[in-house]
């Protein structure tokens, strides 16, 4: 075990800010093995205990995942080039890549990964206005 954990009397949002990369390492070989994506999602915690949410997508024979296939086929729709996948554009000081689109949102609709950690979401216009200045 971490020593840095065990000094910890209480459990925190630090604490759960440095398990979750440890956790995505260890399960991103299960997922592998299985042909499914494994991802840690949202933790809730008490002082004594917490847990994470796991989520678990099915990869389809084009190895892309959920968000990357919507984003391949109905980009078009919100007039962003379906080339864009996987493009990163800078935005301030931070580095977005297009990931892929979230069907489920209203006004957030592409899914962006920031500096290579981090997901966010993002407008389409702004996605486009950015792309188109790129």
């Amino acid at each position: 075990m971490n020593k840095e954990f065990v000094a910890t009397a209480t459990l925190n949002r630090e604490v759960f800010r440095k398990l979750r990369p440890e956790i995505d390492e260890a399960i991103k070989g299960i997922g592998e093995r299985d042909g499914v994506t494994l991802k840690v999602g949202n933790a809730s915690f008490s002082q004594v205990e917490g847990k994470f949410q796991l989520h678990v997508s099915m990869k389809d024979q084009d190895g892309l995942e959920p968000e990357e296939r919507l984003f391949k086929l109905r980009a078009h729709l919100y007039g962003l080039d379906p080339n864009w996948l996987g493009e990163t554009f800078e935005f301030g000081e931070d580095f977005l890549q297009i990931i892929g689109l979230n069907r489920n949102a209203r006004k957030n609709t592409v899914i962006l990964e920031k500096n290579g950690r981090t997901r966010v979401a993002a407008p389409h216009q702004m996605v486009k206005r950015f792309m188109e200045r790129k």
